[in-house]
C-alpha cells in the first residue's frame, strides 16, 4: 500500500495500486479517434495513470511518458483522458492507482 501526503492540508490518505482484474470496471465509454487525424493513418498508443476513488469514479488521469509513446500525438492523449474520466468502476474500500494502455488504430 502507498501513502501519499496532500500538498494543500498535509493530512495522510491510503492508495493502493491495484491490476485492473482487482477493481472490476463498471462503466465504460470508448475513446473516439480524433477526427482531425483521420486520413492521416495514424496510430498511437497512450499511457495513463489513473486515480478511483473508494466510490469508483475516476479522479485523476495523468499522461505517462515512455519511448513508444513520447511521439504519440497529443490529439490521442486527449481523447484518451476524456474517455477515461467518465469511466466507473466498483467501489472498494481504498483509493487505487492503476496504469492503463489505451491504443489507437486508424481503420
Amino acid at each position: 500500500m502507498l501513502t501519499s501526503r496532500s500538498a494543500d492540508d498535509g493530512a495522510q490518505k491510503s492508495v493502493q495500486k491495484l491490476s485492473l482484474a482487482e477493481r472490476m470496471k463498471t462503466g465504460n465509454v470508448n475513446p473516439i479517434y480524433p477526427e482531425a487525424l483521420k486520413g492521416k493513418n495514424l496510430s498511437g498508443i497512450v499511457l495513463l495513470e489513473v486515480v478511483i476513488n473508494p466510490a469508483g469514479v475516476v479522479t485523476d488521469v495523468t499522461p505517462l511518458k515512455t519511448e513508444s509513446t513520447a511521439k504519440t500525438d497529443p490529439a490521442f492523449v486527449q481523447a484518451a483522458i476524456t474517455a477515461v474520466r467518465q469511466w466507473t468502476y466498483k467501489p472498494a474500500d481504498v483509493t487505487s492507482r492503476m496504469t492503463l494502455a489505451l491504443d489507437f488504430r486508424a481503420k
